[in-house]
């Protein structure tokens, strides 16, 4: 009896010992597993900017991120001169204790148009509503697109988030073609907006682009250099908004050093924004950013052709774009070619309109991917958390 009791119970506290073992296996293998799982890489962004208020929260948002490895910034004029933007800058690493980061000053004119003014309107005379700190510029780079070239050729796949006017990345695809080759740029925007009470841009293809359309030009036309453009589309980031009074509020409670800096500046322009009324205001050149390290949050394109208007006049700026067929070839002929086109459809027996409408398209392959769907909620959340803690 006694026997029999040893031997059951030896057998129980073996069976007991292989599953205590057992056990320790499993929770040693499944933590080795873990431990394995290597961390997704960061997404590589070269921040290109004429710092204004937006874009001061862009790039610190980008800076905060910790998904996002911001190679560098480039400056151009736009909102404000380029000393200003540059200034802004360089107040803003301050601020964020990231004077790590490489900051080139760039273009102080567009390609061919003068700069204007304009930008003070909204930005302050400062580009910050003075909220810049004094700056010595004289040892700072002032090739950017060497710098933009550069970034491009050591860092295969990086994104130019393009912040301000095209200026800089034309001059580096004129430049240096070969080590722009291939890049992929995000910038604002279509045309303007007055989609909603939250954002009203009578640009018509947006400041930036107003500012320098000639720039964009040089982009839509860079045959071979397979350029991977993408455009907001009208109205598209008009979700992502804030409110004007509580938002600078919380990041002043919230929000810490970089908050209360950021609510200096955001009053103001939000008051300007807002005409005094108060209410939402969006934030593109942030939602920008974000879509630039978060595809998934992009949720869809439409992959065309594009022209845009340097005309010194009210059109300036405006974009032109076709998706379908007869739009596309209505883009890259001229009205002389239509019309011996449309003559040639009744006067000749053998004439193939598609054949023709063929050679058309064949001139110049689609240059530009417009964004017309993304997630705002998601954008809008993130600029949230990222902000006030």
């Amino acid at each position: 009896m006694e026997k029999n009791f040893l031997r059951l119970l030896s057998k129980a506290f073996a069976v007991l010992l292989s599953v205590l073992c057992g056990s320790s296996f499993l929770l040693i293998n499944t933590q080795a597993v873990m431990a394995k799982k290597p961390n997704p890489p960061k997404v590589d962004i070269f921040l290109d900017t004429d710092t204004g208020v937006g874009d001061a929260v862009a790039v610190a948002w980008a800076l905060k991120d910790s998904k996002t490895n911001v190679l560098g910034i480039t400056t151009v004029a736009g909102n404000t001169t380029v000393e200003n933007a540059t200034k802004n800058v360089l107040t803003l690493l301050d601020v964020m204790g990231r004077t790590d980061i490489s900051v080139t000053m760039g273009a102080s004119e567009p390609l061919v148009k003068p700069h204007y003014n304009v930008g003070d309107v909204i930005h302050g005379l400062d580009g910050l509503w003075f909220q810049q700190q004094p700056h010595d510029l004289s040892a700072i780079p002032t090739d950017a697109p060497l710098a933009l070239a550069t970034a491009a050729s050591e860092n295969p796949g990086m994104t130019i988030v393009a912040l301000g006017p095209l200026t800089n990345i034309a001059q580096a695809v004129q430049r240096y073609p070969d080590d722009m080759r291939g890049v992929k740029i995000i910038t604002l925007e279509l045309t303007g907006s007055e989609t909603s009470s939250a954002h009203s841009d009578p640009y018509p293809g947006g400041f930036n682009v107003w500012n320098d359309p000639d720039a964009l030009k040089v982009l839509l036309e860079a045959d071979g250099l397979d350029l991977d453009i993408y455009l907001a589309g009208t109205g598209v980031l008009d979700s992502v908004t804030v409110d004007s009074a509580t938002f600078p509020q919380r990041l002043i409670d919230k929000g810490g050093t970089l908050g209360q800096f950021m609510a200096a500046f955001l009053i103001p322009n939000f008051q300007i924004a807002t005409m005094g009324a108060g209410g939402p205001v969006v934030m593109d050149d942030p939602a920008l950013t974000i879509l630039a390290v978060r595809p998934e949050y992009l949720k869809s394109y439409v992959e065309g052709y594009a022209k845009v208007s340097t005309n010194e006049d009210f059109t300036s700026g405006q974009i032109f774009f076709g998706y379908n067929v007869n739009t596309k070839a209505f883009l890259l002929s001229t009205p002389e070619e239509q019309s011996i086109l449309a003559d040639r459809m009744f006067s000749d027996p053998n004439f193939n309109l598609q054949y023709e409408i063929g050679l058309i398209l064949m001139r110049h392959p689609d240059n530009i991917k417009v964004i017309t769907e993304i997630n705002g909620k998601k954008i809008k959340k993130l600029i949230d958390k990222d902000f006030v803690k």
